[in-house]
């Protein structure tokens, strides 16, 4: 449900990045008929997208992470650097207020880290369990999330935290 809505922020004449999450390839499944670009280092998001004559579709290379079947690593950052998109939508291991967004994979978070640079609006796509989680590497500070799309059930109180940093959250 938090793909299926996310997806619905997807608008002609995007360009947009998705991370080598699962929510990011649920999302795929739910673009349709919209003519955006997609940037992303997922193989399982490329193969989705492919063949969609109204998706332009550009993935990066880089040192291949077999678990996520993804591509990071310095030559991935490379070719980010080079790019410009207008969404980033893209999930975590955790969120919180104090720590912010993290990654239990350091590599995984230095690629996310280089999408965060070159995008206009970032979308966090998260469920409940995964707010208070601190995990290994801090990717962003949630004050840097323009939305954060999630479940209905995390707290009103947690939601209330949240949108006191100006995150517009979205229930799903």
């Amino acid at each position: 449900m938090i793909a299926q809505k996310a997806a619905t922020f997807i608008e002609n004449g995007d360009i947009i990045a998705l991370d080598a999450s699962t929510t990011s390839l649920q999302m795929a499944k739910y673009i349709q008929d919209k003519e955006i670009t997609v940037i992303t280092n997922s193989i399982a998001v490329t193969l989705e997208l492919a063949g969609r004559e109204e998706v332009t579709l550009i993935t990066i290379g880089g040192y291949l992470l077999d678990k996520s079947m993804s591509f990071v690593g310095i030559s991935a950052q490379k070719v980010i650097d080079d790019y410009h998109v207008d969404k980033f939508f893209f999930s975590c291991t955790g969120f919180d207020v104090q720590r912010g967004v993290s990654e239990a994979h350091e590599m995984q978070a230095q690629t996310k880290k280089k999408f965060i640079s070159i995008s206009d609006q970032l979308f966090l796509l998260a469920d409940h369990s995964k707010y208070g989680t601190k995990s290994l590497i801090r990717v962003a500070d949630l004050e840097d999330v323009d939305y954060l799309i999630t479940d209905d059930k995390m707290s009103v109180n947690d939601m209330r935290s949240i949108r006191s940093l100006g995150i517009n959250v979205v229930l799903a």
